[in-house]
């Protein structure tokens, strides 16, 4: 069962956490993500991931696909940050986001993971 939006923050804890990678041509980074409350259920409405030509993004949560595989549009923008999924994603133990600069690509970029919403 999805939580009331209008209770959350009863002992919910925040969590917006950004993570930046440099990718070359034929690269790829997962960028992990743990509760850091034990024991908890993590919510997630928004997981933006930098968007770009010649890319795949592929979402895990506790092992399991919830985005992608090698999907070739995140599942939001962290210029947007909209919503992905209400009700939100729940996750337990481990988040695993993949942005992949395909070998088919020319120069450097950077890519910006960035999950948000709540444990609790």
């Amino acid at each position: 069962m999805q939580p009331d939006p209008s209770t959350i923050g009863h002992g919910a804890v925040p969590f917006n956490s950004p993570y930046t990678a440099v990718l070359s041509p034929g690269q790829k980074v997962t960028a992990t993500f743990t509760p850091t409350m034990s024991g908890s259920t993590f919510y997630m409405p928004v997981c933006a991931i930098s968007k770009f030509d010649d890319s795949a993004y592929s979402v895990r949560a506790d092992g399991n696909v919830i985005f992608g595989p090698d999907a070739a549009l995140p599942p939001t923008d962290v210029d947007d940050l909209s919503t992905t999924w209400w009700p939100p994603r729940e996750w337990d133990t481990k988040l695993e986001v993949t942005a992949k600069r395909l070998s088919s690509a020319t120069g450097d970029e950077v890519y910006h993971v960035q999950p948000v919403g709540w444990e609790e």
